[in-house]
């Protein structure tokens, strides 16, 4: 089992969800933007990218609750440090 694959991989997932993140915030939000409204918009949009993809697992291929409720804790922790970059570097 090779760790190097699987951290590449998941890092371009995580740019993914960032890329989409950001045409999501910047289609909705112009410029200047309050960094509250940044923060909501791209942490709700990285929180889908991040966590519905785990319900399906739980619905279709029995994954345990316990297991897909981590993912989710998981998917909001990854979408609340999403969300503070992006409020940190949106332009003024």
């Amino acid at each position: 089992f090779s760790m190097g694959k699987s951290l590449g991989l998941w890092f371009c997932f995580c740019l993914l969800v960032a890329i989409f993140a950001a045409y999501i915030a910047g289609a909705a939000l112009p410029a200047g933007s309050a960094s509250g409204l940044v923060f909501c918009i791209v942490t709700c949009a990285a929180f889908m990218g991040f966590g519905f993809g785990s319900l399906p697992n739980h619905i279709w291929w029995g994954e345990t609750l316990s297991s897909t409720l981590k993912n989710l804790v998981d998917s909001v922790i990854y979408a609340l440090v999403t969300g503070a970059v992006f409020m940190r570097l949106w332009p003024h």
